[in-house]
């Protein structure tokens, strides 16, 4: 009772606040989420204890009540209201559940109801059920299949018992139903038939993410799509910038080459005006040597003379 107390109160002073203004529709939708998240975390803790169970109901139609008074201040439109109409749904549908499964056995359902028999006589019986089963199969089947009704050609060892359908438990129900003793009904889990509000809901829930999925996958789809196209785009502009390059890079290697050849021939022009250059330099030096022999003997002339 401790989450009922300190629930409760908040859930009376929101119940008799009318929202009125900005602030007050957004404090009650806030107070809302709040109380419907935590009445959905605890919902299977509440529903175990009958007193827990009815101040969960008290909750959910104090809820309806605010419900109710902030569709007379927003749109009955709002996704808002309508996600919270959707929880106070479920919940009001888990209430109800639980209060028309209140009181029953464990294990009641009508379908797997097995009375008390003997060993022996409940594997006759199914036997018996058994092979009228067998013999159903194997008329219907010949009948469809227009074979002779013959017992020769009756199918024999594992072709027989391939065609033997299973029992079902209604049939084991209606075998064991002669004895009048009883036996604590029982039912086998994961099987009942029984269908509440709540599944409903799943069901439906379990459909709008379907939906969602698919229009998920759809819109991936299609930015798929263009991401590749886009990808093509690029793709084939990178290889023409390439092929430019390529052209630009064989173009500069002809250059190159017409650079080199041009080099190789003014460096044979150079060697050649080298070697003419030589004997120019040789008679140079040559003339400089005479002109300073001559000038060094017409000063020794002067000076003797």
């Amino acid at each position: 009772m401790t989450l009922a107390a300190t629930v409760h109160p908040e859930s009376a002073r929101v119940a008799d606040t009318v929202p009125a203004g900005a602030d007050d529709v957004t404090r009650a939708r806030i107070n809302t989420d709040r109380r419907l998240h935590r009445l959905e975390t605890h919902l299977s803790t509440l529903l175990d204890d009958p007193d827990k169970r009815q101040w969960l109901a008290l909750n959910v139609a104090d809820l309806h009540q605010v419900l109710d008074k902030l569709k007379t201040s927003l749109s009955p439109n709002d996704p808002v209201l309508v996600n919270y109409a959707e929880r106070l749904r479920r919940l009001q549908a888990a209430v109800q559940h639980n209060k028309a499964s209140v009181g029953l056995p464990k294990f009641e359902h009508q379908a797997f109801r097995l009375p008390n028999v003997p060993h022996a006589d409940l594997l006759a019986q199914l036997q018996q059920q058994v092979q009228r089963n067998r013999d159903a199969h194997e008329a219907k089947r010949r009948e469809l299949l227009d074979l002779p009704s013959d017992a020769t050609n009756a199918p024999t060892g594992s072709a027989a018992l391939k065609s033997i359908p299973p029992p079902t438990l209604e049939s084991l129900a209606s075998a064991s139903a002669t004895s009048t003793a009883s036996l604590r009904q029982r039912r086998l889990p994961g099987r009942d038939t029984r269908s509440s509000p709540i599944n409903t809901a799943d069901s439906k829930d379990v459909s709008e993410v379907l939906q969602m999925h698919d229009k998920m996958q759809d819109e991936l789809v299609q930015n798929l799509a263009s991401m590749a196209s886009v990808l093509k785009s690029n793709a084939r502009a990178f290889s023409h910038h390439l092929q430019t390059d390529l052209q630009v890079v064989n173009d500069a290697s002809q250059i190159l080459a017409n650079n080199t050849a041009r080099m190789d021939k003014e460096a044979d022009r150079l060697k050649q005006y080298r070697a003419s250059s030589r004997w120019t330099t040789c008679t140079l030096v040559l003339v400089l040597l005479v002109m300073m022999g001559v000038t060094a003997g017409m000063y020794i002339v002067i000076k003797i003379f």
